[in-house]
């Protein structure tokens, strides 16, 4: 009886300490969430650091584009998609592609249509969408988005063999082991 007694109050420590292990990381969650929301919510500066959550680069982003700001904008969510050690789910970097991509075409829709600024615009919004529906290739508000930048600046087929290949004209003929076959 008294092994099955330490026993029992060995178990009950070892479940007092890894609920007491469990409570502080989920405190520690809790903590760090409750800072993330705190930015998001508040006025940001531009020497206040960005907690390392991609919500909260989405977020400063957002307020740097609602200021008429889209190079920082840009900016941050560059630095967003280079940083690894944010942990950001295909849907976070497959929008951070997306919003880099509609910051370029916000920009050049901006522009007179002549301006020669505008196209790199469009091919970077391109480029942007593209690499995002490699991540998300279901998303259709970013094929939306590729369409629309398609149609601002269309892309024509490149000089390439696939697209100059010869013909067979109807004077030629097949010849094969044992028989001809003329060709209509």
């Amino acid at each position: 009886m008294n092994k099955l007694l330490h026993f029992a109050y060995s178990l009950v420590v070892i479940t007092l300490i890894l609920s007491g292990l469990t409570a502080a990381y989920a405190g520690f969650n809790i903590w760090q969430h409750t800072q993330i929301n705190q930015y998001i919510e508040s006025d940001k500066t531009a020497d206040q650091q960005i907690p390392a959550h991609y919500k909260a680069y989405f977020s400063a982003a957002f307020d740097h584009a609602l200021n008429e700001r889209p190079q920082e904008a840009l900016d941050t969510l560059t630095r967003l998609v280079a940083r690894d050690d944010i942990k950001a789910d295909d849907n976070g970097r497959a929008s951070s592609y997306y919003n880099r991509g509609n910051i370029h075409l916000l920009q050049a829709q901006a522009m007179t249509v002549g301006d020669l600024k505008r196209i790199p615009l469009v091919e970077l919004a391109k480029q942007d969408y593209r690499t995002a529906l490699l991540i998300q290739p279901n998303a259709w508000d970013i094929r939306f988005n590729l369409e629309l930048a398609l149609r601002m600046v269309p892309e024509e087929p490149e000089d390439n063999a696939v697209f100059d290949q010869p013909t067979i004209s109807s004077e030629k003929s097949i010849e094969s082991v044992g028989f001809r076959v003329d060709l209509p």
